[in-house]
């Protein structure tokens, strides 16, 4: 009998924290694994330190009101990376906003394209100001005082959105409200603590945000970093982030009122550009008890995996938690080693990326402890298989346990003792798996063997 072990290999993930109008983090988890297949958790992540000195936008231009904002569809705002290459490209040193907005109207002529073209502009040629966000030493935040010093806060981005946008003859508005991220709040006022813009293009009106669309900032540093998903945003996408004070401006009815917001789970843009649901648990708070079932709608070609960790940031280790999917849908079991609070990240990526993303962050609240998941290995992720028992790291000694499970194109599947190099072969019916095995002292392990080979490659771990 020979055995392969393709061992979930554990790797560093790195937080970036998506740009804010000096207060708040959408964080992007990165995390790198030697091989996607074989991860089962996150682990080792460490999280930046924030910004802890903030205030609500000043010095804002004022806008006039807009009733009754007709909404348009994002969908019809296609993505426009020639445009975006342009913008990048275009390297105006002046400090008038008309001077800039001829430039960029050469390259543009519809009024999508125009509201495109300042967008990419303003957010990979402004870098955000981290100096006076944590000094709180309001520099000039008018248009030409930001083109003057490249970089400013959330109220000199809005600021200078809207005035190119008006000089090339657009109708675009500043939105105050309140922001928040991954991260929580980062600080004082709970009402007002971002601007962003709305812009009116063939009638209706689309939201933005530059300020995060620019970078991300880590380790008090900024990190420049185009993200096109800030243009155009989808209104009830854009509303797991950002509150306007004015409903209106949220651009869909019923509007979601402050409590309703503050309910809602904390998402990236990877949740909506990886096509994810939440078929459990819509909101950001969880009470539970010794174990968690949230339950998630994924494509097939989108690739889950989970890390939990203490409300203080550790990670927790020794297989907590357990992704499983059956087609769409994908199951992510929780298990807690004390009662307490602590961070549920779920991560996603497509098969062909090396990259899990952070995708959605839920705050839990465990009554009762409750033991880990067994180990997972990259063959039990790789064929689609699901182990419906037992869930349990350890076994009882002495005893018998019930094995069940359904793996795809397996022809046999054993449980093996390597200590003792004694196994038992479980009971086949098309994909399912079932039996029962006394269980000695050891190490169990569970493997499976596939058509046209003689190997048996390692499923599950149990102490």
């Amino acid at each position: 009998m020979s055995k392969r072990k393709s061992r979930a290999r554990k790797s560093s993930a790195f937080w970036g924290l998506p740009l804010l109008c000096a207060l708040v983090a959408m964080a992007m988890i990165l995390v790198s694994p030697q091989a996607w297949r074989s991860l089962s958790k996150v682990s080792n992540t460490t999280a930046l330190p924030l910004i802890q000195r903030v205030f609500p936008p000043k010095n804002l231009v004022l806008t006039k009101r807009v009733n009754n904002p007709i909404p348009g569809n994002s969908e019809n705002l296609a993505s426009n990376s020639q445009l975006d290459a342009i913008a990048a490209s275009l390297n105006y040193s002046g400090t008038s906003v008309q001077e800039i907005a001829n430039q960029l109207a050469l390259h543009a002529v519809t009024e999508a394209d125009k509201a495109r073209i300042i967008y990419s502009w303003i957010t990979q040629h402004i870098s955000y100001d981290v100096a006076m966000a944590v000094s709180g030493n309001i520099d000039d935040l008018s248009p030409p005082g930001v083109l003057q010093r490249r970089r400013t806060i959330c109220s000199g981005y809005a600021n200078l959105y809207q005035a190119i946008a008006q000089a090339m003859g657009l109708e675009a508005i500043i939105i105050e409200g309140y922001a928040r991220g991954s991260s929580g709040l980062v600080g004082k006022d709970p009402q007002v603590n971002h601007a962003w813009n709305g812009v009116r293009i063939q009638g209706v009106w689309y939201l933005l945000d530059t300020t995060w669309g620019a970078g991300s900032i880590n380790d008090q540093q900024f990190k420049a970093h185009f993200e096109p998903y800030y243009f155009a945003t989808p209104p009830r996408q854009l509303i797991y982030s950002h509150f306007p004070k004015e409903s209106q401006w949220q651009l869909f009815f019923p509007a979601y009122d402050r409590a309703q917001f503050d309910q809602l789970p904390d998402v990236t843009p990877r949740f909506f550009q990886d096509q994810l649901q939440l078929l459990s648990h819509p909101q950001q708070a969880i009470q539970a008890n010794g174990q968690l079932d949230l339950f998630l709608q994924a494509p097939e070609s989108t690739l889950i995996t989970a890390q939990l960790k203490t409300r203080s940031g550790l990670a927790v280790e020794n297989n907590y938690t357990f992704v499983q999917r059956v087609n769409s849908q994908v199951t992510v079991s929780v298990a807690f080693p004390n009662a307490g609070d602590y961070t549920l990240t779920i991560f996603s990526k497509n098969s062909e990326e090396n990259t899990y993303r952070q995708a959605v962050t839920h705050e839990i609240t465990a009554n009762a402890a409750s033991e880990p998941f067994p180990l997972t290995y990259g063959t039990f992720i790789e064929n689609n298989a699901y182990l419906q028992m037992p869930l349990t790291q350890s076994l009882p000694i002495k005893q018998t346990s019930f094995f069940q499970l359904k793996i795809d194109q397996a022809t046999k599947v054993i449980v093996l003792n390597q200590n003792s190099n004694e196994w038992t072969e479980l009971n086949k019916n098309g994909n399912l798996f079932t039996g029962t095995v006394n269980i000695d002292p050891g190490k169990i392990m569970v493997l499976a063997q596939f058509p046209n080979s003689d190997k048996y490659w390692t499923l599950l771990e149990y102490q």
